[in-house]
């Protein structure tokens, strides 16, 4: 990996005697050289046209997930120290409807798990054109091999699309490692529904999941439902040690706040139907006068779990916030990022770290103390384990548009942040180097 720009740092180092050099502490732990900077191109994408592109980080490589230009979803694979390339292709799914696409990625078990949504054609589902559905595959990093496709709502992919009394948009699929799998989880419009569990469903849509093991081979044929409040603005499922917490966004009683709600399930990702009688799930913090746009979590390593939430201001300004729940999905704090202007503000990363969690999120026309805008930028954000963030580290990123995911691996000493830039359908991945982080 070459890398174009630099400063270089070190984390260890003591005081000498005038005049001369400064000696390491006996003892003490060896010096971490890190240089910033911007590689060269790691990988080339030819792409979908507006299809989503999803990053996520395995022990020993980087995966991209893709529609490429026929439609099929591709997995690259950059090893960690980016000396090689693979492209998986999943020959398996074809369509030619090119309408928008969405995907997501995580790492577990050895293998890297693909949720996707795309528009099904009448040829093979019967459904009205313009309905989509989530599939699902794994990819084992070992053999680099893609197991079989299958759609993850599979009662509408069976009854085509109707059957229920009409048809389904099941977008927005989202991806979580379990211990023993995944969770595919997505928003679901359907319209009608069997009375199920004592429970009629007409009127209970939102966000639904099916699991998976590691082989990509469902473990049940019923998906279950995770949310039960109508109307996800955005959502994440995340393995704690208490089992999988869903993290949604609504909007308030007045239609214009945001609002944050969460429910724990099992840890194999098997939700229950509640009650009708249930009481709905609390709000348990309240984002004033925006609305949201996306929502991403992590887990850290006392088992909270930290949320990002970008949002939009009436004033079409946007910002971050940073929401941490306790394991059990009980509001810690929620903190507002350093604030700053954008022209648009992409889904943002999250991982943990040794003192917390680290945010990563791109933006564009960037604006601080009104120094006017200087292009898209990188901002890389540290949030301590209580859920405070400290300052924003911007990057400014020239030479194309960016685009897509985003993904950071932190180490000791240093963060390195993949990206991608360009305009659709030719992408380009690239890492930023970022210094103590």
């Amino acid at each position: 990996m070459v890398l174009v720009t630099g400063c270089t740092s070190s984390s260890a180092s003591s005081s000498s005697p005038s005049g001369s050099e400064p000696q390491p502490d006996a003892g003490g732990p060896a010096a971490i050289e890190c240089t910033a900077g911007i590689s060269d191109e790691l990988l080339h994408l030819d792409t979908q046209p507006s299809s989503g592109v999803a990053l996520a980080i395995g022990e020993d490589a980087l995966g991209v997930a893709y529609f490429d230009a026929k439609a099929r979803i591709n997995l690259g694979l950059v090893a960690a120290d980016g000396t090689s390339q693979t492209i998986v292709a999943s020959g398996a799914i074809e369509n030619t409807h090119y309408k928008s696409y969405g995907v997501d990625l995580a790492y577990g078990q050895g293998a890297f798990g693909v949720g996707f949504s795309m528009e099904r054609t009448p040829e093979t589902t019967g459904a009205e054109p313009g309905w989509s559905g989530v599939g699902f595959l794994t990819v084992a990093a070992a053999t680099k091999r893609a197991g079989a496709v299958t759609m993850a709502n599979r009662d509408l992919d069976r009854t085509g699309g109707g059957g229920r009394g009409g048809p389904v948009a099941a977008t927005a699929p989202h991806v979580t490692a379990l211990d023993a799998g995944f969770l595919v989880s997505w928003s679901d419009t359907r319209t009608a529904e069997p009375t199920r569990y004592g429970v009629n469903l007409a009127y209970w849509h939102g966000i639904y999941g099916r699991a998976y093991d590691a082989k990509g081979t469902a473990k049940s044929y019923d998906d279950v439902q995770v949310q039960q409040q109508n109307s996800a603005y955005g959502f994440s499922t995340t393995a704690t040690p208490s089992g999988v917490l869903a993290v949604w966004t609504g909007r308030s009683s007045n239609d214009s706040d945001t609002t944050l709600l969460t429910r724990l399930g099992p840890a194999t990702g098997a939700f229950t139907i509640a009650p009708v009688s249930a009481p709905a799930n609390p709000t348990i913090v309240t984002l004033p006068k925006v609305s949201a746009l996306d929502l991403v979590s992590a887990v850290g390593a006392d088992g909270n779990v930290l949320s990002a939430v970008t949002v939009r201001s009436l004033a079409s300004e946007t910002s971050v916030y940073a929401v941490l729940v306790d394991r059990n999905g009980k509001l810690v704090s929620s903190k507002q990022l350093p604030a700053f202007k954008a022209v648009g503000v992409s889904k943002p990363a999250v991982v943990a770290t040794a003192t917390g969690y680290q945010v990563v999120f791109m933006s564009g026309a960037y604006d601080s103390a009104a120094k006017g805008p200087v292009g898209d930028s990188l901002h890389v954000v540290n949030v301590d384990a209580a859920g405070v963030p400290g300052t924003d580290t911007v990057t400014a990123i020239a030479g194309g548009m960016l685009w897509g995911g985003i993904a950071t691996r932190v180490t000791e000493g240093k963060s390195l942040v993949y990206f991608l830039t360009g305009a659709s359908p030719s992408l380009s991945l690239h890492a930023l180097t970022v210094c103590g982080g």
